[in-house]
């Protein structure tokens, strides 16, 4: 890794993930965790089981590891496999774009796609009708 920014590296590979969640309905009342965010992406079939084990193996815990322990040494190969297994779920949500919003919409999520212009992220997002019928 460039700079052996490896601690940083693991935080923002969770705030990619957190930020991918929230852009796609699941930051709510109900979801206002990480880990109930991804438990929820992959009971909406958005992900697969084996991704929601590694996002919460792979990603969110380590990324908690920086964020919040006491300082101490991560290994690279560790936010290499953050970080590819980040890229996976990316691709999850955004290859094929239309099927993912479906899902999304049949569950009852609100993507920013569907969200009024100017409406605040407080994970009560008012629904854009308009960006439906196109």
């Amino acid at each position: 890794m460039e700079n052996q920014c490896i601690r940083a590296s693991a935080g923002l590979i969770r705030s990619v993930l957190d930020k991918t969640l929230r852009a796609n309905g699941y930051k709510t009342k109900q979801e206002s965790n990480l880990y109930k965010q991804i438990e929820a992406a992959a009971e909406d079939d958005v992900i697969t089981q084996a991704r929601k084990r590694r996002a919460h193996g792979e990603i969110r815990v380590l990324g908690n590891d920086v964020l919040h322990d006491d300082w101490h040494e991560i290994p690279e190969e560790d936010v290499e496999a953050a970080r590819h297994y980040c890229q996976r779920i990316l691709e999850d949500f955004y290859d094929d774009r239309e099927s993912v919003l479906a899902l999304l919409r049949e569950a009852g999520r609100v993507p920013e796609e569907d969200r009024e212009v100017g409406a605040e992220d407080s994970g009560d997002s008012v629904l854009n009708t308009s960006a439906l019928s196109g």
